[in-house]
C-alpha cells in the first residue's frame, strides 16, 4: 500500500540527483597563490665573462652575487647554465635589453629582444611557470 506521501519523497530524491546531476560539472577551479618562476635563458655563443639583462631601466649583471639584488628588481637570481645565463625573473616582459660586457665592463655587444614566453608546467586555467630562450 502506498502512502500519500510517497509521490512526494519521490520528487524531491529526483529534484536533489537532478541538482547534483548538473551541478557536478560546474565546480570553480582554485588555483594557488603562487608566484610561478619565469626564467630568462640568455645563450651567449661567444661566452663573454659578463652578460646584463635590463627591463625596463632596471639592470642585472651575471657578475653581481644574488644576496646583493634589491628585492623590488624584476631579477630575483641568475645562475650559469652550459652556453649561458638563466635570469629567473619577477614577471614576463615583452622586451628586454641584453649586453655582454668585457671583464673591465666594456661593452662588446648589446641587442634588445621580444622573449616568447611558454608555460612549463600548471594548468591553463592558473598559469605555470614560464621560460623563453633567447641569444645574444
Amino acid at each position: 500500500m502506498i502512502g500519500h506521501r510517497t509521490p512526494l519523497r519521490v520528487v524531491a530524491l529526483l529534484s536533489v540527483l537532478l541538482t547534483v546531476g548538473c551541478g557536478a560539472g560546474s565546480v570553480p577551479t582554485v588555483c594557488p597563490a603562487i608566484g610561478w618562476p619565469v626564467t630568462l635563458s640568455v645563450v651567449d655563443p661567444a661566452d663573454g665573462p659578463v652578460v646584463e639583462l635590463c627591463i625596463d631601466g632596471d639592470c642585472a649583471s651575471s657578475a653581481e652575487p644574488a644576496e646583493r639584488r634589491d628585492p623590488a628588481s624584476p631579477v630575483s637570481g641568475v645562475d650559469r647554465s652550459g652556453s649561458g645565463w638563466d635570469f629567473v625573473l619577477t614577471v614576463t616582459r615583452d622586451e628586454v635589453s641584453l649586453r655582454r660586457l668585457d671583464a673591465d665592463g666594456a661593452v662588446l655587444a648589446e641587442r634588445t629582444v621580444r622573449p616568447r614566453w611558454e608555460r612549463t608546467g600548471g594548468t591553463a586555467e592558473c598559469g605555470g611557470p614560464q621560460r623563453a630562450v633567447v641569444r645574444l
